[in-house]
């Protein structure tokens, strides 16, 4: 799980909590393995710059070469989720949850809208 807390966050770079691939099966008697699902991302700022598509929680793939006959699945996608209480700009994948909250000065305290 990544967490990010600011007042203003801007990514510049990636975060990238995808899942694994899946693993080989190794005899006659296994499966292959299924892929991990993504992971995690958590955000919470009052102005978030996000960019294109800089943040990916995505599920692994899953191994397709079977000599054995089973393949393992895919992973599920993780989540992305971003409380912000003025602003936010980008894309995300999956598709960010974004949800718009107080934010107090004083404590540094979010608090969503009911």
């Amino acid at each position: 799980m990544a967490m990010i807390f600011g007042k203003t966050i801007t990514i510049t770079g990636i975060i990238v909590a995808s899942g694994g691939r899946g693993q080989y099966g190794s005899n006659t008697n296994s499966a292959n393995g299924g892929a991990a699902a993504g992971g995690s991302v958590l955000l919470k700022a009052e102005v978030a710059t996000l960019g294109t598509t800089k943040i990916t929680a995505l599920g692994g793939v899953a191994y397709t070469n079977s000599a054995w006959g089973a393949y393992g699945g895919n992973g599920a996608v993780g989540r992305i989720h971003l409380d912000y209480s003025v602003s936010y700009t980008g894309t995300t994948n999956p598709t960010i949850d974004a949800t718009e909250t107080l934010y107090n000065k004083n404590t540094g305290a979010f608090f969503q809208f009911l």
